[in-house]
C-alpha cells in the first residue's frame, strides 16, 4: 500500500514544505483580488512537492472520502485545492502549482480532482482551476460586503422548513 511519504517516488516530486502557512504567524495572506476590493485569506496548506524543473505540486489530506471530484469544485462543494495552489505558490515566491490533489488518508490514494487534468466548460488545468475558485470566493464576498445575506438553498436541496425553500 501506498503511504504519505512515497507519493511518487518515480516521478522526480520531493517535499518541498509541510504545513505551509498564508495569513498565520505572521506570514502574508493570500490575497486575491476581485471588483470589490482585496479578499485576504488564511490557513495552512498540508503539503507542498516540487520537481526538478522547480514546478509545485499541492497535497491536502483530507481524513473524508467525499467532495473530492471535479464535479465538488464545478459545484462550490470544495474550493480549497485551488486555493491553497494559489497560496503555496505566493507563500513561497514559486511559479503556480502545475498539480494538486485531495490525499485520502483512509484509502491511501489521491482523490479524483487533480489541477493537471481539471475540466470544464470554461477552461482546463489549474488554471481553470484557480478561476474558479476565485470566481466563487468572489461571489460570495462581494454580497456581504454590501450587506446582502439572503438564504441560500443547500447544493443537494432544502426541506420544508429552510428560510431558502421559497
Amino acid at each position: 500500500m501506498q503511504g504519505i511519504a512515497d507519493l511518487d517516488p518515480d516521478g522526480g516530486w520531493r517535499l518541498l514544505a509541510f504545513e505551509c502557512k498564508f495569513g498565520l504567524e505572521g506570514q502574508p495572506s493570500l490575497r486575491l483580488l476581485s471588483q470589490g476590493g482585496e479578499i485576504r485569506l488564511h490557513r495552512i496548506v498540508d503539503r507542498v512537492d516540487v520537481n526538478s524543473q522547480g514546478e509545485l505540486r499541492v497535497i491536502d489530506y483530507e481524513s473524508g472520502g467525499s467532495y473530492l471530484t471535479p464535479k465538488d469544485l464545478i459545484e462550490r462543494q470544495r474550493l480549497q485545492l485551488p486555493i491553497y495552489a494559489i497560496a503555496a505558490s505566493q507563500a513561497l515566491g514559486l511559479d503556480e502549482p502545475v498539480e494538486g490533489f485531495y490525499w485520502k488518508l483512509f484509502q491511501a490514494g489521491p482523490s479524483s480532482l487533480k489541477l493537471s487534468s481539471f475540466d470544464y466548460v470554461g477552461g482546463a488545468g489549474p488554471p481553470a482551476a484557480f478561476s474558479l475558485a476565485t470566481s466563487y470566493i468572489e461571489a460570495t464576498v462581494s454580497p456581504i460586503r454590501q450587506g446582502a445575506f439572503s438564504p441560500l438553498a443547500p447544493w443537494d436541496g432544502c426541506p420544508d422548513w429552510c428560510t431558502a425553500a421559497a
